[in-house]
């Protein structure tokens, strides 16, 4: 656990410092210095992009990820495996864009009507697909060699001031929306350049490829698992944006901007798990190339029991000063609590079952792990074809959190029939009563109408009983540990 706790304490901070940078940029910067038409543009466009950006690798990113330790050899510069992912995701990217071209009048047809804007600024999905897609394998590239704390910084903290500057800008009218969203497009540009200069810096990764090593290499079993995880992947990444991408043909986009700014709120509890999956993943698919047990269920279960109490206080720091926070944007993006709500509470759920999803994927079960993730999606497509004409917003989170809180339900049920391991423990149980226990107490305190004043108040209550609770039960032994040697001393 050593590798893991360094790096993911590393990408812990870099990932809040992101998430403060995104807060101010999502729920400060975007509602005042765009429209709400202007914000849902830009949304929809990203998140249309990024879900095709998953089709575009057909699996490679996986392949990287469980099948790159057989390929390691520094010497070799890993026989030009690094070349090999380059040129599939090229060929993936040129065949996306054909089909995108082909179907670009069905794709235009379904925005035309209640996001005009999405469908006159169509065409700049061609490029950002093809870059989003090269920011992924890069990055995954990084995490099979170890290296996610500089990835993390590039992705979390510096595209994200690119951002900031470029629609403080467009706000300053120095340039039309023409020009502000090829500039948009430019930002990611410039983070597959960050991140191609990161790699060639600390190592220098073989563009030839060795057809001698490749013509040897078993590939059945590989393109088995590429075929089966692409389409996983492409399920997963539309349980995160199927919503924006499907509100923009159901809604207008001032009413998507809405649904986004609430929706980034949660997303702060998820921080914690999405920096310890950076680099607990390649370990996990190491540790079960090895049939080591033991490392997996030893990950397995602290990520459950960490994410649960970190994701448990963000949880109710956030839902306690809910009203609070609103109260500092437009009056248009207010009204959000329940969509807050309901994220939040899915979310949560999502971090206490642990990584019980990428012990299916990048195990002998891929299979099952692969078929669940479609499933979600589809029950999530269904909920939310079906609730948004009558709970319109709500109704999207709903699909959202129920969608994703039976995916892990039965991944962790998946996990113990096969691997005979489960996140759950003693411990899990009282952390689940913890965290119900302050939420109701903490719905017995008043409220000042001073929003900054009343998240002071409600935030040092529920941090002193929280952490007082935490650190009198042991919840977590090696900070009761660390603290009492640190007494000793």
């Amino acid at each position: 656990m050593g590798v893991i706790q360094r790096q993911s304490i590393k990408n812990f901070f870099t990932s809040y410092i992101g998430i403060v940078i995104g807060f101010v940029n999502v729920l400060i910067i975007q509602p005042r210095f765009l429209t709400p038409e202007e914000l849902g543009l830009t949304r929809v466009l990203y998140s249309f992009a990024i879900l095709l950006s998953t089709v575009v690798p057909m699996g490679l990113a996986n392949v990287a990820i469980k099948y790159f330790p057989q390929f390691r050899n520094a010497q070799t510069r890993h026989h030009g495996f690094f070349g090999f992912i380059v040129c599939g995701t090229l060929a993936g990217f040129l065949f996306t864009a054909l089909l995108l071209f082909i179907f670009k009048s069905f794709f235009i047809g379904q925005y035309i009507e209640k996001s005009k804007l999405f469908a006159d600024f169509f065409y700049w999905t061609f490029p950002l697909t093809g870059i989003l897609a090269f920011v992924t394998l890069l990055n995954i590239y990084c995490y099979s060699l170890y290296k996610s704390t500089v990835p993390a910084f590039i992705n979390d903290i510096v595209i994200r001031l690119g951002v900031i500057a470029l629609i403080s800008l467009y706000y300053l009218k120095l340039f039309s929306l023409q020009t502000f969203i090829a500039l948009f497009v430019s930002v990611y540009g410039i983070q597959v350049l960050l991140l191609l200069i990161y790699i060639f810096y600390e190592e220098k990764p073989g563009w030839k490829i060795d057809w001698e090593f490749f013509r040897r290499f078993d590939w059945n079993p590989v393109i088995r698992y590429a075929l089966v995880i692409w389409a996983a992947s492409i399920a997963s990444m539309g349980l995160k944006e199927l919503a924006t991408v499907f509100l923009g043909t159901q809604i207008t986009l001032d009413n998507v901007a809405v649904f986004v700014v609430a929706a980034f709120i949660p997303t702060l509890i998820e921080v914690p798990l999405n920096a310890l999956d950076k680099i607990a993943t390649y370990n996990i698919s190491t540790a079960l190339s090895h049939n080591n047990m033991h490392i997996v269920e030893e990950i397995y279960k602290k990520s459950s029991r960490y994410m649960l109490l970190i994701g448990g206080i963000l949880f109710l720091l956030i839902n306690a000063n809910v009203d609070s926070l609103l109260k500092f944007l437009p009056e248009i993006y207010r009204g959000g609590n329940e969509i807050i709500l309901i994220l939040s509470f899915g979310t949560l759920f999502n971090m206490a079952t642990g990584l019980n999803s990428q012990i299916l994927v990048y195990s002998g079960k891929y299979f099952y792990g692969a078929m669940m993730i479609i499933i979600a999606v589809l029950v999530n497509f269904f909920l939310q074809y079906t609730l948004i004409p009558e709970y319109g917003v709500i109704g999207v989170a709903i699909a959202m959190a129920v969608s994703g809180m039976l995916l892990n339900i039965v991944n962790t049920f998946i996990v113990w029939k096969y691997f005979h391991i489960h996140p759950l423990e003693q411990n899990t149980w009282k952390g689940i009563m913890l965290i119900a226990i302050v939420f109701v107490a903490d719905g017995l305190l008043n409220h000042f109408e001073n929003p900054i004043g009343d998240i002071f108040y409600h935030s040092a209550f529920i941090t002193v009983m929280f952490a007082g609770a935490v650190f009198i039960f042991k919840l977590v032994p090696e900070v009761n540990e660390l603290i009492k040697n640190k007494i000793h001393k």
